[in-house]
């Protein structure tokens, strides 16, 4: 991609990646942590044999990508939740996995990318956790995040919403998406994408700072404990994104309200 101008209106609502024209539904009756024992084969298989070598060359010669702060996930056993910046394609799904080497790692993803109903059975098993409007689905999927913790592996969440390509800052973002945190015991950290100018090249170079843990209060009620959540991983991500993305690809530009 060219460097571009992007004009937005509003920081919580404006996407500037979204592919996908309509919203398709997930299906009736979508299963969101099969038992299949040939489905868990094929996802073992198409995880590890295959995706995570891909995704380790991807983002070492594509943005020459980088981690600070990777020890402070290693000292922690269990499962965890990881919050970052949504500023990439590819490589928003990709470095999350690269985190640790043993556990997996799921990503929870909007409708838009449920709506790519063709491709819904090998999502899912490279860790997507599709987000729905229907009640029995968002049942099924809050059941299938705390499973997913509970056998010790991570869930990624973009509590931004939208992608930014390449954008340096940070956009404000409610503290919705922090309930899945909020009513768990896991440890939240803080996954913060920097850009920086490579040697050689226009794009950009990634350093993915890692801060945290943040723990819930058991003090708290969810909904103070999920602002508590929100408020100390935006001040983290705030915080390197300012001392740390250095390189501006793309330029971004509020549009003025007309009068």
């Amino acid at each position: 991609m060219k460097p571009q101008v992007f004009y937005y209106e509003n920081e919580l609502t404006d996407d500037f990646g979204e592919c996908v024209k309509k919203i398709v539904p997930l299906p009736k009756g979508y299963v969101y942590a099969s038992k299949n024992p040939f489905f868990r084969f094929f996802s073992f298989f198409i995880y590890r044999i295959v995706a995570r070598p891909f995704v380790w060359l991807y983002t070492k010669i594509r943005f020459r990508q980088r981690f600070v702060g990777k020890e402070k996930i290693r000292k922690h056993k269990g499962g965890y939740f990881l919050y970052g910046n949504h500023t990439a394609f590819a490589a928003d799904a990709f470095i999350p996995n690269l985190l640790t080497a043993c556990r997996r790692n799921y990503i929870i993803t909007g409708e838009a990318a449920s709506s790519l109903t063709a491709i819904l059975p090998l999502m899912k098993a490279l860790g997507n956790i599709p987000l729905s409007s229907d009640p029995v689905h968002k049942v099924a999927m809050l059941r299938c995040v705390r499973q997913r913790i509970a056998e010790g592996d991570s869930v990624t969440v973009y509590p931004e919403g939208h992608i930014w390509p390449l954008y340096t800052g940070i956009r404000p973002y409610p503290a919705d998406s922090f309930f899945f945190a909020a009513s768990s015991e896991a440890p939240v950290f803080a996954l913060t994408n920097c850009y920086k100018k490579k040697r050689f090249g226009k794009t950009p170079r990634i350093v993915s700072f890692i801060d945290g843990p943040f723990y819930p209060d058991p003090g708290l009620s969810r909904t103070e404990n999920a602002a508590m959540l929100r408020d100390a991983v935006y001040e983290a991500m705030c915080r390197r994104a300012s001392e740390e993305s250095t390189y501006s690809y793309h330029e971004y530009v509020k549009k003025e309200n007309e009068e």
